[in-house]
């Protein structure tokens, strides 16, 4: 990496370009992770040979929680074998922790630590909801981005041993390709999911970021304040410059009677 790439950006700080590269990280995997999530509702619809265009249709007009809810409830309609859907569905689970993560993160703002922040932890602000003003504090250590990152990998290793799992199950073995016929034999063992990643009310070391908004704010509001003055006070400068109408009037009497004397 040159020099020029790795002091970008030099204008503005958004972070720790570790804690960045991790949040990266947590982006594109989780991106891949949707992709497997959505193959186990669409293969198991295709098995019941329902029309692709149909399934399509239908799946993709959903939000994100209705896909999850209509993968749990095709697996609990046609699939008989109890195990495979008590694994989709710790699957589902698994996915849901996975994308509170990913939106929590990566829907936050910086919240920069020049006030009473800890050197390594990256600060990130967030409203609590969507119809809230309010706003909620995440603190993040390198080891906890890379941690979630890993994770949610696992979703994606996960998803694709279940689909693997699903395609060849119940097929001779010597149908199998070799490469195959491991994933075959078992479903993976259920993923343990972790604790709900949720944010924080002020706590004492966010004491000083939080004085830090308001006083943001507060250097916002002196701001627009210099400028009012300023174009205020060049207003009066250009009054004090502008001769005024009784003054113009003698400076051409005088200039009247000097070109005109009286006789």
């Amino acid at each position: 990496m040159s020099d020029t790439e790795d002091s970008w950006p030099r204008h503005y700080n958004p972070g720790p370009h570790s804690h960045l590269h991790a949040i990266g990280v947590i982006g594109i995997t989780f991106a891949s992770l949707e992709g497997s999530i959505d193959v186990l509702y669409l293969d198991r619809a295709r098995r019941e040979n329902m029309p692709t265009d149909l399934i399509n249709l239908y799946y993709f007009s959903l939000n994100e929680e209705t896909r999850l809810k209509a993968i749990n409830t095709i697996f609990a309609i046609y699939e008989k074998d109890e195990a495979i859907k008590d694994c989709v569905s710790n699957m589902v689970a698994y996915f849901a922790w996975c994308r509170n993560c990913r939106n929590q993160i990566l829907h936050a703002e910086l919240y920069p630590a020049s006030l009473g922040g800890k050197k390594g932890v990256l600060y990130l602000t967030k409203r609590l909801s969507k119809q809230s003003p309010q706003s909620g504090y995440m603190r993040f250590k390198l080891r906890k981005l890379r941690y979630i990152a890993d994770r949610i990998r696992k979703g994606v290793v996960q998803c694709a041993e279940i689909h693997l799992y699903l395609s060849f199950h119940g097929y001779p073995t010597n149908t199998i390709p070799q490469e195959m016929r491991v994933y075959a034999r078992t479903l993976p063992k259920k993923l343990r999911i972790p604790q709900t990643l949720a944010l924080e009310s002020v706590r004492e070391d966010h004491v000083g970021l939080h004085s830090f908004r308001s006083m943001r704010r507060m250097e916002a509001r002196r701001k627009k304040a210099s400028a009012l003055r300023l174009r205020h006070s060049q207003s009066l400068a250009n009054l004090r410059q502008r001769p005024s109408q009784a003054k113009l009037r003698s400076t051409i009497q005088r200039l009247g009677r000097t070109t005109k004397p009286l006789t």
